[in-house]
């Protein structure tokens, strides 16, 4: 099957979303993720987004069971979890909400239709008589008013848990429901999380694990949904596999994820010439139908995808709001990489979704007709699961960040003989050093190291390149790759503003097609770093990313750091990530991080902390730290030696794999 989906050739309301339909309909029972010994298949996950999707709707007050056929609104199975989640009080659905006799509860009890009309009665019945019922007859605009919470608007959801095809279903049921999710993980404080929520209109939240007791307090039950209650269905569905009835599951997967082409196929004539020309003539006639159904509705053009929440200046997170046509172009890029074009492969699936990086796998995975394999939190801080994990895994293409890596490193067996199958080592977040990349070249002849570089606020990442052997022996400062196309890559003087030659460094700008629209509701941070450009593409933008770097002869970029990781001390200007570099290239470190020591709110030293190689022995700290200052002073300059250092077993890394300097200074 063709995975590429040119935006040239069919405008389609949601490039993303409609290659996951793809498979979805077309080859359901395709494995789309697996975590532990579960399994999922494309079919699988569709139908639970759209379960999903129909229960924010009945919040929403604009999807009836009278808009189906009895058969029809049967099929879609979605009674009990709806039952379930009323039962437990964890939910306002609309129209029956706390109620056990709305129609969505019916209709085994006759036709939709007349489960429909009971409702109405009892609701005009308890109605102010100048107010028509929600949800009755089929006024559009009776349908856009019936909530008065705000949960009638086109405002993000926030969906809450950790790695489950439930977040992903959650992910698809906001997008075909026209509202941006807010991926949030249940790592995060509750502070954190409560934090994101007030800054969100009129916001719910989709609970794919329960909610800790401080956030329901806060939030109010009618803003949850708790989606978890679809565990039920999920363990029941495992069972039947685990009891020999995979044949039976897998059969249901693939009738079922029919269904919502089945209900836009109802009196449609597939070969009517009237239907939009935004259908790609290669899409059978159930895709078709499902895009003219639903497609309008979608998130789509420069509707807000996704937004992803990070540490901000002032203490509080702030929201960056990445478009769907931003997603659309990144995914046309990424299918070009090697492995991952070959379509079919299995994608490590370690970042949390509430970190970006997490986009490279699943927009990578789910559009080619590859697999996530899952990895949580749990898994990842325990070794042995681990390992045990990633054995079982047959990884294909591997996706973290450089300090990840590091940590499989430090255990000799983290080889070929390990991830046999694995092709593509695809890093960004961090600086990814020659050391990681010599080790990876060595412990798995046959794979490629790429190495991207791109800030969240330009869609995961705008560079790619492969590295050779030769620059990972280098010891110099690896490349971060060439522009994608759509993207310009230019290096402005600090001072000035203006571009400046190549090898001169300066702060990186990215313009291109997969800039973000902004920062949420923060108008003054967006103007500070987004300026519209190009005026014959309103859909280009230009970020100034607070980036160091450089681009060779050739445009190749390289990063230097962040502008705002220098430090002073004692006069002299520091660039911390320049310590760390040179620390890392010492024989006897595995990992380390250089943090400002500051007193009387002035930067009075600097602190080393350092993992040791699995290969060397330390008998006596005070020893082994003079090495190490000895073997550093051969390759930077005295005042740029940490005055002091510390010695640990492990680096503690953040939710996000990167290096948690928080907790290092706590240390």
């Amino acid at each position: 099957m063709d995975t590429t989906v040119q935006s040239e050739k069919c405008s389609l309301s949601n490039e993303f979303l409609y290659a996951v339909a793809r498979y979805a309909l077309e080859q359901p029972t395709r494995i789309a993720y697996r975590i532990d010994n579960w399994s999922f298949s494309y079919g699988e996950i569709w139908r639970l987004s759209s379960r999903i999707k129909y229960a924010l709707e009945r919040q929403k007050g604009i999807a009836s069971p009278h808009q189906y056929t009895s058969e029809e609104y049967e099929n879609l199975n979605v009674e009990p979890w709806l039952m379930r989640l009323e039962e437990s009080d964890g939910v306002g659905c609309g129209v029956g909400a706390g109620r056990t006799g709305g129609a969505a509860f019916d209709a085994a009890s006759g036709t939709a239709e007349q489960a429909q009309a009971r409702e109405c009665s009892q609701d005009a019945a308890e109605a102010p008589s100048n107010n028509k019922p929600a949800n009755c007859g089929n006024d559009p605009a009776s349908s856009a008013n019936a909530a008065s919470d705000g949960s009638n608007t086109r405002s993000p959801y926030i969906v809450y848990g950790h790695k489950s095809p439930l977040m992903i279903a959650s992910f698809l049921a906001c997008l075909r429901s026209g509202h941006a999710f807010v991926p949030v993980d249940s790592e995060l404080p509750a502070s954190r999380v409560l934090d994101i929520y007030q800054q969100i209109d009129n916001s719910h939240v989709i609970a794919t694990l329960p909610l800790p007791e401080q956030i329901t307090q806060q939030l109010g039950r009618k803003h949850i949904y708790n989606a978890h209650e679809m565990s039920v269905i999920l363990a029941d569905d495992v069972c039947n596999n685990e009891n020999g009835n995979a044949s039976e599951s897998t059969a249901d997967a693939a009738n079922t994820a029919n269904d919502d082409a089945a209900h836009a196929n109802t009196n449609t004539n597939t070969n009517d010439t009237s239907s939009p020309q935004n259908v790609s003539p290669t899409c059978n006639n159930s895709l078709e139908a499902l895009v003219r159904k639903e497609g309008a509705q979608w998130v789509q053009g420069e509707d807000t995808q996704y937004i992803i929440f990070t540490s901000g200046s002032t203490g509080k997170p702030k929201g960056i709001e990445v478009s769907a046509r931003n997603v659309g172009n990144f995914m046309r890029w990424m299918h070009t990489f090697p492995a991952v074009s070959d379509a079919n492969a299995v994608f490590l699936d370690q970042a949390p979704y509430s970190f970006d990086l997490s986009e490279y796998q699943v927009v990578g995975a789910l559009t080619t007709g590859g697999c996530l394999y899952a990895i949580s939190s749990e898994v990842t801080h325990n070794y042995q699961q681990l390992f045990a994990a990633l054995k079982s895994s047959h990884i294909n293409v591997w996706i973290s960040t450089p300090s990840f890596a590091d940590m499989c490193l430090v255990d000799p067996s983290f080889d070929h003989n390990l991830l046999p199958d694995v092709q593509l080592f695809l890093f960004c977040g961090e600086t990814l050093r020659c050391k990681t990349a010599r080790q990876l070249l060595d412990r798995f002849p046959n794979v490629r190291v790429a190495n991207t570089y791109g800030p969240t606020e330009s869609t995961v990442a705008v560079t790619y390149c492969e590295i050779s052997r030769a620059q990972a022996d280098a010891n110099t400062p690896l490349p971060v790759g060439f522009a994608r196309e759509g993207t310009t890559i230019y290096i402005v003087s600090h001072d000035t503003g203006k571009p400046v030659c190549a090898g001169v460094e300066g702060e990186i700008v990215i313009v291109g097609d997969t800039v973000a629209k902004g920062y949420y509701h923060n108008p003054e941070k967006t103007h500070a770093a987004f300026s519209a450009c190009l005026p014959l593409d309103k859909h280009t933008r230009a970020y100034r990313t607070g980036d160091n770097g450089h681009l060779d002869e050739q445009g190749c970029l390289y990063f230097g750091g962040r502008i705002d990781n220098l430090v002073k001390v004692n006069g002299f200007r520091i660039e911390l990530g320049d310590i760390e570099r040179n620390l890392d290239e010492l024989p006897l470190i595995a990992q380390s991080a250089v943090i400002p020591v500051v007193k009387d709110e002035r930067i009075k030293s600097l602190r080393a902390y350092v993992v040791l190689d699995g290969s060397y022995s330390c008998e006596n700290s005070f020893t082994t730290v003079k090495e190490i200052k000895r073997l550093l002073g051969e390759k930077i300059p005295p005042y740029m030696i940490p005055h002091s250092f510390k010695i640990l077993n492990e680096m503690p890394l953040t939710a996000n794999a990167k290096i948690d300097r928080k907790a290092l200074k706590a240390l």
